[in-house]
């Protein structure tokens, strides 16, 4: 189970200023040593995903970014 640090909900993108909004929250907690970005590979279909890695409780999320940005989604890896 993740912790408060990297409780993000889960979703879909319902609007591109929704996606742009949590790209700058994860890049500021990213800056803040709460999470790290693993690494970023080509999903299937259009969607390119970057793994992230929460620093206290090591529970590790999967940011799918689409070519259309409202598409894509936060979910965590079980």
């Amino acid at each position: 189970m993740s912790c408060i640090l990297c409780n993000l909900r889960q979703s879909e993108f319902s609007s591109e200023i929704a996606y742009l909004g949590f790209k700058k929250k994860l890049q500021a907690m990213v800056d803040a040593g709460l999470l790290t970005k693993v690494h970023r590979e080509k999903s299937s279909g259009a969607f390119l995903s970057t793994e992230y890695l929460c620093n206290k409780c090591k529970s590790r999320w999967m940011l799918f970014e689409p070519d259309q940005a409202y598409r894509g989604g936060w979910n965590e890896i079980t």
